[in-house]
């Protein structure tokens, strides 16, 4: 609970106790959230007040008014309370600086922030140029950076700032946040007012997506959801006046060099996060990821990788996979139909399921050997057709067919697999029920096969829902793209970028890596594709089937079925928009 406002004089010196207190526009004291008004030095007082004055919606610096008293590390924020805006003020004790900087380096960096120049700085600090250009090099070697803008940049960047500095005020005038740090007012007039002003640098995603070939279909939607929800985020005012950018970087999923030259590519243009959505090589694309350091969250639904993760926790820390994995579909396969026959909704020609399953990729596991326990509990023979590269899924659903299956599950993300197998079915008139993945969740998927594609149910770890919050979703993809976004990748990308926004809102630093990623393990995020909740250990989001489970903290396993040209939800509750009807060309098959 808030303390009540101490309206007591204070100091211009701190007792290393931390605080949290609000300030309003005329620097009166507010409710002490944390902490006490007692421990809040007079000077700190006036910077909140002169970051209100100026606007700025966010800083972060280190505070010692004297030789002998602690570091604080200070953080301001601007916020509303009851209406008014008040700058949240909060400081704590800092050991050290960062990058082993020293107390005089910071000085002499935040300076560099002014545009000042050696001889400017010896001034003011009383130092000889000497000193300085000494301190300047030390500097830059300690941050690695090449100039004295970068090292600029990133004091600003980091808030690697350091106040009060005596006699600075001039020089400090120039620019918003150095008025802010002086403690002055944005009408102060200063000479320095044509100075050039540091601009804080965006917020970057970075994204690995193709272009052509394999999966470039659900790339567009990828990235059209990503771009909305940036819009989004940039519309309301960035991450603390950071605004949120975009990189994107080209690969071909099916190849290994491609997948770590994409991700070392990204991280090259120095993006604060990186993602992709599946790939071939998910394990070329970790370890890359790793190295780098940088926050990662894909999506390639890879209980493999899970797995790999579990094994080396500390490696991929960093990293995270944003829906639950392929070994839920087989089994999840097995469920449903069994299901639907108990029911009598649909007819059991005979005792047999097929699984078709891509098997070019290693790292895919469709979770073939749980569903077969699961059909054995259940009555069923469950068999297995391994698609190879060269034999081609049209044959393999040939093949599929001799058995006389009552259903049958396509394990592939690709189109043009999915698309051969329904034309396969249909052309042999055979009654089997088709029961795909993901693939037809791009809307390519109906454009192609046009009325063949009715009747085919299909499910996917990660899907969008269809109530409000998914409608209105819909809604502005289509103002904005002129499209309809598919049922799975479009709003997994939306989701995935608001899940960063979130995280980078909650750090104290944005551009912390490490903090940045300890924030996305521990959030919880209701999107349009569900609720967001990650494994502690392996980083993978959280999901239930029709078994059991929390809903308000994973994703459905949702099927779907495609009715009248549309995408309908018949699994599972309460997500269910309707209700599973026999396909045409089993009904004709029957002969009922």
């Amino acid at each position: 609970m808030a303390s009540r406002m101490e309206p007591t004089p204070m100091a211009d010196t701190w007792d290393g106790r931390e605080f949290c207190v609000q300030v309003s526009a005329c620097g009166a004291p507010g409710p002490a959230e944390s902490g006490r008004w007692a421990s809040v030095p007079a000077g700190l007082r006036r910077i909140a007040a002169a970051a209100l004055s100026e606007g700025l919606r966010y800083c972060q610096f280190y505070w010692r008014g004297g030789g002998s008293e602690p570091m604080c590390a200070v953080r301001i924020e601007l916020s509303t309370n009851g209406g008014i805006e008040i700058a949240l003020l909060a400081g704590e004790l800092a050991s050290a600086l960062p990058y082993d900087v020293s107390r005089r380096e910071l000085d002499v960096l935040t300076l560099l922030t002014t545009g000042a120049g050696n001889n400017e700085i010896a001034a003011i600090l009383h130092l000889s140029p000497r000193t300085v250009t000494t301190h300047v090099d030390s500097i830059m070697r300690k941050l690695q950076v090449r100039s004295r803008t970068a090292a600029a940049t990133r004091a600003v960047d980091e808030g690697l700032l350091g106040a009060p500095i005596s006699g600075a005020e001039a020089a400090l005038g120039g620019t918003r946040l150095g008025r802010v740090l002086s403690g002055t007012s944005a009408r102060v007039s200063s000479p320095r007012a044509t100075l050039r002003r540091l601009h804080r640098r965006p917020l970057v995603i970075g994204a690995a997506l193709p272009s052509s070939g394999l999966g470039a279909s659900d790339a567009a939607e990828m990235l059209k959801g990503l771009q909305l929800a940036q819009a989004e985020i940039n519309g309301a005012g960035g991450i603390h006046g950071r605004r949120v950018d975009i990189e994107v970087a080209d690969l071909d999923i099916d190849d290994r060099a491609s997948t770590r030259k994409a991700i070392s590519a990204l991280a090259d243009r120095g993006v604060d996060v990186l993602t992709s959505g599946y790939v071939a090589h998910q394990d070329a694309a970790h370890d890359e990821a790793a190295a780098t350091g940088i926050p990662y969250l894909h999506a390639a639904t890879s209980g493999v990788m899970e797995r790999r993760v579990s094994d080396d926790p500390a490696r991929y820390a960093r990293i995270l996979q944003v829906c639950p994995s392929d070994i839920h579909y087989a089994p999840a396969f097995v469920r449903f139909v069994d299901r639907l026959t108990r029911r009598r909704l649909l007819p059991r020609p005979s005792s047999t399921l097929v699984c078709i399953q891509q098997s070019s990729w290693e790292l895919i596991d469709f979770g073939t050997s749980q569903a077969q326990v699961l059909a054995d509990q259940h009555g069923w023979d469950l068999e297995v057709v391994n698609v190879s590269g060269a034999e081609g899924w049209v044959p393999a659903t040939q093949r599929a067919l001799a058995y006389s299956p009552t259903a049958v599950f396509v394990g592939s993300y690709f189109l043009d697999h999915h698309v051969d197998v329904v034309e396969t079915v249909r052309g042999a008139g055979a009654g089997c029920l088709l029961y795909s993945i993901y693939a037809p969740s791009v809307p390519e998927f109906r454009e192609r096969l046009g009325p063949a594609a009715e009747g085919v149910v299909w499910a996917t770890t990660t899907g969008t829902y269809s109530d409000a919050v998914a409608a209105g979703f819909a809604a502005r993809y289509a103002a904005k793209f002129g499209s309809t976004p598919g049922r799975s990748h479009a709003g997994l990308a939306y989701d995935r970028t608001h899940l960063i926004a979130q995280a980078w809102s909650r750090a104290d630093n944005a551009r912390d890596a490490a903090q940045v990623a300890r924030h996305l393990r521990t959030a919880t995020h209701r999107g349009v594709n569900g609720a967001y909740s990650f494994h502690p250990v392996t980083g993978v989001a959280a999901g239930f089937d029709d078994t059991g489970g929390d809903p308000s903290l994973a994703q459905a396993h949702v099927v779907y079925q495609i009715q009248g040209g549309r995408q309908e939800i018949i699994a599972p509750r309460p997500y269910t928009t309707a209700t599973f009807r026999t396909p045409d060309w089993i009904t004709a098959a029957s002969g009922s």
